[in-house]
C-alpha cells in the first residue's frame, strides 16, 4: 500500500496580504497535510489573526508565533523553518514539504506531485513550474528542469533528514544548497512542468526591496554557492530576455563581479563547489552538444 502522508513547514513574516489564499490552496487539497507548521517570524500585519482562524477550523494547522526583530532575513527563515520541523518531527510522514506563505495551485497538486515520488524511488525532491507575479500578470520562471523553487521544494522525508535540512546562508540561496547536496548524496531532483504554481510576489522582491536591488544581490549569492565564472556569464546572456531587459541581467552580474573581486568568504564546503561547477560544465557541454547522451548530474538553478 502506497503512503502518501506529508507534512508542510511554512515561515511567513508580514504575509497578510497573501497566506490566506495559500491555506485556501491546502485546504483544498485531494490529499490533506497530517500536520502544517506555519511560523510567524516576528509578524505585525495580522499574519497571525488570520493563521489563528484558519487553525480554529482545521486542528492540523499551527500556528508558532516568534518574537524578535521585524527586520526580514534569510537567516531568520532558515531558523523559523528550524523551529516548524521541530513542532512536526514526531508527526508520522513520508514527505516534508516546505511552502512559501505567497504561494497558489490547484486542488490535485500535493496528489500529482505524491504520484511522481511514487514512481521514482531515487527521486528526493520534486515541485511544480514557478510562474512569478510581474506587474498584473505572471510570467514563467526561467528555471532549469532539475531545479525545484524553495517555495514549493518536497522532500522524500528520509532525503530530508540525510542532508540535515536547511542550513543559513548569508546570502540567501539556502533551497539551491539544499537541492545540490541532495544530488550530491544520489538522490535525484525533478521540476514539474504540467504542474502550474503561482507566486503571488516578484522573485525576490520580499519585505518591500526592489526588483534591481534583488537582481544584484542575487549575483552575490550566485558567487556565494560557487557558480563557475563562464557558466555566470551563460546564464547572465540567458536572462538578457527577463524584464526589464539588459538591467536585469547587468545587476545580477554586478553583484557576482563585486563578489569575485573582493574574494568574498563562501558558505559552501569546496566539496560542494567542485560537485555544483561540475554539474554547470556537464550542462554547458550539452548547449555546445545538444544531442549528445543526457549528463547524470545536473544542477539546478539558471
Amino acid at each position: 500500500m502506497s503512503q502518501r502522508r506529508y507534512i508542510l513547514m511554512t515561515a511567513a513574516r508580514n504575509e497578510s496580504d497573501n497566506i490566506g489564499r495559500t491555506i485556501e490552496s491546502v485546504v483544498q487539497q485531494t490529499i490533506l497535510p497530517t500536520r502544517w507548521a506555519i511560523v510567524s517570524d516576528a509578524s505585525t500585519d495580522g499574519t497571525d489573526d488570520i493563521v489563528r482562524e484558519y487553525a480554529k477550523k482545521y486542528p492540523w494547522i499551527e500556528l508558532i508565533s516568534l518574537p524578535g526583530s521585524n527586520k526580514r532575513s534569510f537567516g531568520a527563515k532558515v531558523r523559523a523553518l528550524e523551529n516548524a520541523f521541530n513542532a512536526v518531527r514526531n508527526t508520522p510522514s513520508d514527505f516534508i514539504g516546505i511552502l512559501d506563505a505567497d504561494i497558489t495551485f490547484d486542488p490535485d497538486y500535493y496528489e500529482r506531485v505524491i504520484g511522481i515520488f511514487e514512481a521514482d524511488a531515487r527521486l528526493g525532491v520534486c515541485g511544480g513550474q514557478y510562474y512569478n507575479k510581474v506587474g498584473n500578470g505572471f510570467r514563467k520562471a526561467i528555471s532549469h528542469p532539475t531545479h525545484v523553487p524553495g517555495a514549493v521544494q518536497l522532500f522524500r522525508r528520509s532525503c530530508y533528514e540525510e542532508i540535515g535540512g536547511y542550513q543559513p546562508i548569508r546570502t540567501a540561496g539556502e533551497d539551491t544548497v539544499a537541492e545540490v547536496r541532495v544530488r550530491m548524496n544520489g538522490w535525484t531532483t525533478r521540476s514539474l512542468p504540467e504542474l502550474v504554481v503561482w507566486h503571488h510576489r516578484r522573485a525576490g522582491t520580499g519585505g518591500g526591496m526592489g526588483f534591481l536591488k534583488a537582481q544584484y544581490k542575487l549575483g552575490i549569492m550566485d558567487y556565494n554557492l560557487g557558480y563557475h565564472p563562464v557558466f555566470m556569464m551563460v546564464k547572465s546572456v540567458s536572462r538578457l530576455r527577463e524584464s526589464p531587459y539588459i538591467l536585469s541581467s547587468l545587476f545580477r552580474t554586478c553583484g557576482f563581479l563585486r563578489a569575485l573581486l573582493t574574494l568574498m568568504r563562501r558558505d559552501v564546503s569546496s566539496e560542494f563547489v567542485v560537485f555544483l561547477r561540475h554539474e554547470q560544465w556537464e550542462r554547458l557541454k550539452a548547449l555546445i552538444h545538444p544531442h549528445a547522451p543526457a549528463m547524470k548530474r545536473q544542477n539546478g538553478d539558471a
